[in-house]
């Protein structure tokens, strides 16, 4: 079993992993089989590095769209960027809706590579969108 799988079988049994002091924590004080609990010890520190990279992007107004590796974030009425763990490196994309059709009619790939690269150009992406709307104003 994978980080991401133990993440998503805490939740389905109703339970909140956090982390607190570089701690994880499952704040409702409701005990946890024994054998997750070994689980978690065991991938302790993938869980803690997924948890953080989902509160980083959370940060900077991205949805989780899977635990650790897929990220969302609207950006227009008709326009969402993605940021996606893809194999072996990260990619950061836009893709372009209308309204009437579910397929995106423009897709561009704004970054790809390692995490931290993808993250800062995700960052400098949406400070620039921030930017050009205050100057449209």
């Amino acid at each position: 079993m994978i980080a991401t799988e133990i993440i998503h079988l805490l939740e389905s049994e109703g339970y909140e992993i956090q982390i607190r002091n570089g701690r994880l924590v499952v704040p409702q004080g409701k005990a946890i089989n024994p054998s997750l609990v070994a689980m978690i010890k065991d991938y302790k520190v993938e869980i803690t590095s997924i948890l953080n990279r989902d509160e980083e992007l959370q940060g900077i107004g991205f949805c989780i769209g899977l635990y650790g590796s897929l990220y969302l974030k609207s950006t227009s009425e008709n326009s969402f960027i993605f940021m996606e763990f893809m194999g072996g490196y990260w990619e950061l994309r836009r893709e372009t809706f209308v309204k009437s059709n579910s397929t995106a009619v423009n897709l561009k790939v704004l970054s790809s590579g390692c995490y931290s690269t993808v993250f800062n150009r995700a960052k400098g992406y949406l400070d620039y969108l921030k930017n050009r709307k205050r100057e449209t104003r």
